[in-house]
């Protein structure tokens, strides 16, 4: 499974696609890249040595939040302009359904390599029209609890899978938007999830820690201490703790680890993914 890391085109997150010890994919809003496009060029360029793939976003709900529409026309010649450096592009999850699907059939028709998103009450129809087409498929957090009208979003998690195996349709792909919760990704074989939850920490002088199946952070008063937790800072890294963009670097670590771990239990289960 694909623990994606997304994140904004800022100075603190660079060193992070420079490590050598992370080694998960990165997924960057369309609403960001354009507003700095030369920093978004960069980061590919980082992408690229370091060997990772680049996930586009269409940031429908960023632009939502704040009032604006994105036209299909200025998200397709965006993704136009960066197909062959993107691995894969979110669709335009803008309009009613049959306007989603069609936003969909447009950047699939231009040979752009598009995920249809499950948006809110959408039905198993409409998910199918996305298949057939692409069989690769994006499930946002908020459409999850919305759709089973409760806060047990894997009521509809486990409705979608279960429909994919009666429907013989078990090589379809699934992402998880915005989730990186353990406890879902142990229960459903996503093939991709992201979130930005591994930079939360470093917002408050804290970091993650990943061992034993356990995420874990480890608080801001013990890292100033110095104090060592699960083993993850090591005398030499204690003098570094307190510079924000190290500390979002050895979290995307941890977050590295996870994925490594979440994908070696998914293959003790038979589950494994080209």
């Amino acid at each position: 499974m694909k623990v994606i890391l997304a994140m904004t085109p800022t100075d603190h997150h660079w060193p992070t696609l420079s490590d050598e010890e992370t080694k998960n994919d990165v997924l960057i809003s369309y609403w960001y890249s354009k507003l700095n496009e030369p920093k978004f060029r960069f980061i590919l360029g980082l992408c690229k040595k370091a060997g990772r793939k680049l996930v586009l976003d269409s940031g429908v709900y960023t632009a939502r939040k704040k009032g604006v529409n994105i036209p299909l026309s200025e998200y397709l010649n965006y993704c136009l302009k960066f197909k062959t450096d993107v691995e894969y592009f979110f669709n335009l999850d803008l309009g009613p359904h049959d306007v989603q699907i069609k936003n969909f059939k447009a950047l699939v028709a231009c040979q752009i390599p598009t995920i249809g998103i499950v948006s809110n009450l959408m039905t198993f129809e409409t998910i199918q029209k996305f298949i057939d087409i692409y069989p690769y498929i994006g499930i946002s957090y908020s459409v999850m609890g919305q759709t089973s009208g409760s806060s047990d979003y894997t009521q509809y998690l486990e409705r979608l899978f279960e429909y994919l195996y009666k429907t013989n349709q078990t090589h379809v792909k699934t992402h998880a938007l915005g989730l990186t919760k353990l406890e879902v990704m142990k229960r459903f074989p996503f093939f991709s999830c992201d979130s930005s939850t591994w930079i939360n920490p470093s917002r408050y002088g804290a970091m993650y820690v990943f061992k034993q199946g356990k995420l874990a952070t480890i608080p801001a008063v013990k890292l100033s201490r110095g104090v060592r937790m699960y083993g993850a800072v090591a005398a030499a890294q204690r003098q570094e703790i307190n510079d924000h963009a190290l500390r979002i670097m050895y979290s995307a670590r941890e977050f590295s680890k996870m994925q490594d771990w979440i994908t070696n239990l998914w293959t003790h289960r038979g589950v494994v993914w080209n």
